[in-house]
């Protein structure tokens, strides 16, 4: 089962933002870690960042995102399918 969605891109303002929103609003938990999405504006940057953390998701840090990840499959191994 998935609950969450990780959200990584190239236009924080744009295409991460939207993606967060629709996610939310699908029902998914909604992640995104800090390092790997950008704009070509930083203000921009920050700001929707700020909008993500506060109403559609978490914002983390990349390794604590991956720590989650890897907990997850390490979950998995030996698991019944």
């Amino acid at each position: 089962m998935c609950d969450t969605v990780v959200v990584t891109g190239a236009s924080t303002s744009g295409c991460v933002r939207a993606t967060a929103l629709d996610a939310l609003q699908h029902g998914y938990r909604v992640v995104v870690p800090r390092e790997a999405v950008g704009d070509r504006n930083p203000d921009a940057h920050e700001a929707n960042l700020y909008d993500v953390d506060t109403k559609y998701g978490d914002v983390v840090a990349l390794d604590e995102c991956l720590a989650y990840v890897e907990d997850l499959a390490a979950a998995r191994v030996g698991a019944p399918l």
